[in-house]
């Protein structure tokens, strides 16, 4: 219930009780008492209907049953009965459903029997045991609605989280491995070569700004902010930016272009970039000393077709670029497959190693 919703249902049943504890205080001393509890016991315990609704049922009819059997008015009776009826459907499942279900049918086939045994036709009676079977099945309803609700806005958090992971993890990792290996070059070159040391910390630099307004366009998403960044978000369209920084990092990029972009669909574009983001920063990461990567973007009329392909030995000298065991390959399938596409990843017969990305398109 809502708070205003559940503060007049508060003051109606209060109301109600109030109204049943005056009537029943106007019966005869013999009974008077008796009736004030049946009162009581009629209306007040539907404040607790949300939280324990198979017992209010049970309290709330045989109550209801004992005031009707004494020859109560039944009014105050009756309403409980739809209350309960509605809050039994709403609030409870299973077996708890039935056994309540039963009892409530029970009292009403109780204290309708004597009705039917004088002779009153079932036209009488039955409207009553639809109307409280109408309001069980319409608080079922509301009940599977609300669960439809939750689950759906659980799933659409748990979404959002992890395009949020995503998009932190590509940013952060590529933005990172960069700067730290333009670092180590400038650490390595800065006595005897300082222009070059000053050209790396210059890339360092850059890719730090760059990297902070990404994170801040992120944060501004999030936050709803449309002042909070006015930095184009990342695009094929940019990938010469993206090759660059990995060349100027010390591995080699050959980069090969198929097709026309034109239409392609924002998300499919956005996707498409962080995997070749993500696969030139685990070729910078893993592929070890003297790499060189291919990348290769094949723009097609139904779909989009990324591929990294490189040629390292590992950072072990092994034979073979694990490609990243962490969250990078995970960011990648879970992108492709958010478009219906395919990712193939792993190593190579004749060394090093592959991405092979493919996203069907909508063209616009």
């Amino acid at each position: 219930m809502t708070r205003l919703v559940r503060i007049a249902f508060v003051a109606l049943v209060l109301a109600l009780a109030a109204f049943g504890v005056a009537t029943a205080w106007q019966t005869g001393a013999d009974g008077r008492w008796l009736r004030v509890a049946l009162a009581v016991a009629i209306t007040l315990p539907l404040l607790l209907l949300p939280r324990h609704p198979v017992a209010v049922v049970l309290v709330v009819v045989g109550a209801a049953s004992t005031d009707l059997a004494l020859g109560g008015g039944g009014g105050g009776a009756w309403f409980a009965m739809l209350v309960v009826a509605y809050g039994l459907g709403r609030y409870s499942s299973g077996l708890a459903l039935l056994l309540g279900g039963v009892a409530m049918y029970a009292a009403a086939l109780a204290a309708d029997l004597p009705r039917l045994r004088s002779g009153a036709p079932l036209d009488e009676v039955v409207p009553a045991w639809v109307i409280l079977a109408a309001l069980v099945g319409l608080g079922h309803w509301f009940r599977s609605r609300q669960e439809e609700t939750a689950e759906l806005v659980g799933r659409a958090a748990a979404d959002e989280r992890g395009r949020i992971a995503r998009e932190l993890h590509d940013l952060v990792a590529h933005s990172l491995a960069v700067t730290v290996v333009q670092a180590q070059a400038g650490q390595r070159v800065l006595d005897r070569d300082p222009e070059a040391a000053r050209t790396a910390l210059a890339a360092v630099e850059r890719l730090s700004r760059e990297g902070l307004g990404e994170l801040r366009r992120l944060l501004g998403m999030l936050e709803n902010d449309d002042s909070a960044s006015v930095d184009p978000p990342p695009s094929l369209a940019r990938l010469d930016e993206l090759v660059a920084d990995v060349r100027a990092a010390g591995l080699p990029v050959h980069l090969t272009v198929r097709g026309s972009p034109a239409g392609l669909p924002a998300g499919v574009d956005l996707a498409a970039y962080r995997i070749a983001q993500e696969g030139l920063t685990n070729v910078l990461k893993h592929a070890g000393p003297g790499a060189q990567v291919d990348l290769t973007v094949f723009y097609e009329d139904d779909a989009v077709e990324v591929q990294v392909v490189d040629d390292g030995r590992g950072n072990d000298g092994r034979g073979g670029n694990s490609g990243g065991a962490g969250r990078g390959l995970v960011g990648m399938r879970q992108r492709v497959a958010l478009y219906g596409g395919s990712l193939e990843a792993g190593p190579r017969n004749d060394g090093g190693f592959e991405v092979r990305a493919r996203m069907p398109l909508v063209r616009a």
